[in-house]
């Protein structure tokens, strides 16, 4: 009896303490995933395909272990969630129909393989697409000329050119002053014909000016220095050309690593964008050295220090070097010299941008 009780002790002290372990336990006893094999994907590229996927096969860790990884060793191991599997199954259809085909129809199966691993095959039917019949665009003020759009007449009716549409409608009107302009989606979609006429709805809204900038600089970066290369002033018209100029202008500023402009939000109906310019800077001083040891005792070296600072948004190099020390013989001089003198140079140099 008493030994029926310890072996009971003992097998509890085994099992998982949570419920997060014992997963984790019923896991590790899973069959493991040698293949993941999609059949019937054409219309979509296969890999766009298994990017959706969560389901993975085991692989190996690095190409440099290839040969261990055949016998196990380095690999990946990747175990079967059948939960998983089906929701796989559910994203590739949410996938199809992102892209065009609506009818797409998903299935799964997890093979047994004679070594006790499984192949988890999905197979899709990918129905016929929904095609785009007709595109318009209503709404675009006189003189705005939106270019050609990504959705076109005759391809799916897929979500990323719909997308991309409106964004290039919307930067079009941008370009022209229309900051808060929103392009809006409509139209009819025909079951029968498997078709869609789609129409993009413009609301422009009134012309922007840019408002009083918001400055966020770190120092030494000065308001003034910011202020001195802004390629807007509040008032003028809103146009995104300015602030891909003012972007510029401010990386020309050698302490300067990272800008950013970002537009403010504005409150319904109103027409001045504010613009926070963030300024960051980079390293301010650098160290260089170098040295030279040859065989015909020819010391040398060169020791430079660099400050992109100094009061200012200004790079300061200053540098000195020594060549040929302990030379004996033809050391660093022009072809013909017998011997060199021992040599030694200071450069400086000063450098300031100016905004343009």
């Amino acid at each position: 009896m008493r030994i029926a009780v310890v072996l009971l002790a003992l097998t509890l002290l085994r099992l998982p303490s949570d419920g997060a372990a014992f997963a984790q336990a019923s896991a590790a006893r899973a069959p493991e995933v040698e293949d993941v094999r999609l059949e019937g994907v054409r219309a979509l590229d296969e890999r766009l395909v298994r990017a959706a996927l969560v389901t993975r096969e085991s692989r190996c860790r690095s190409p440099f272990l290839a040969i261990p990884c055949l016998v196990g060793i380095g690999e990946r191991t990747a175990r079967l969630d059948t939960a998983e599997v089906r929701r796989d199954a559910g994203r590739i259809d949410s996938l199809y129909a992102a892209w065009g085909y609506p009818a797409a129809e998903v299935g799964s199966e997890v093979v047994v393989l004679a070594d006790g691993d499984v192949a988890v095959v999905f197979r899709v039917v990918e129905g016929a697409p929904l095609l785009v019949r007709s595109v318009e665009v209503r709404g675009v003020p006189a003189g705005v000329d939106v270019g050609a759009l990504p959705l076109t007449t005759g391809e799916p009716y897929a979500l990323q050119p719909l997308e991309e549409s409106q964004r290039r409608i919307a930067a079009a009107l941008a370009e022209e002053g229309f900051a808060f302009a929103r392009v809006e989606v409509g139209g009819s979609v025909s079951a029968d014909q498997a078709s869609a006429d789609v129409v993009l709805e413009v609301t422009p809204g009134p012309p922007a000016v840019f408002g009083e900038p918001e400055l966020r600089v770190q120092a030494p970066v000065g308001e003034r220095t910011v202020r001195d290369r802004l390629a807007f002033r509040p008032g003028e018209p809103y146009r995104p050309e300015a602030l891909r100029r003012t972007a510029e202008r401010l990386y020309d500023i050698p302490v300067v690593e990272q800008v950013a402009l970002t537009p403010l939000p504005s409150a319904p109906g109103d027409s001045v964008v504010r613009v926070a310019v963030g300024v960051t800077r980079g390293r301010l001083a650098a160290v260089q050295a170098d040295f030279v040891v040859s065989s015909s005792s020819c010391l040398g070296g060169t020791f430079g220090v660099a400050h992109r600072h100094l009061g200012g948004p200004r790079v300061v190099s200053v540098a000195v070097g020594a060549s040929n020390l302990g030379a004996r013989e033809v050391c660093a001089g022009d072809e013909g010299d017998a011997f060199e003198e021992p040599a030694g140079f200071v450069r400086a140099s000063w450098r300031e941008p100016l905004a343009s």
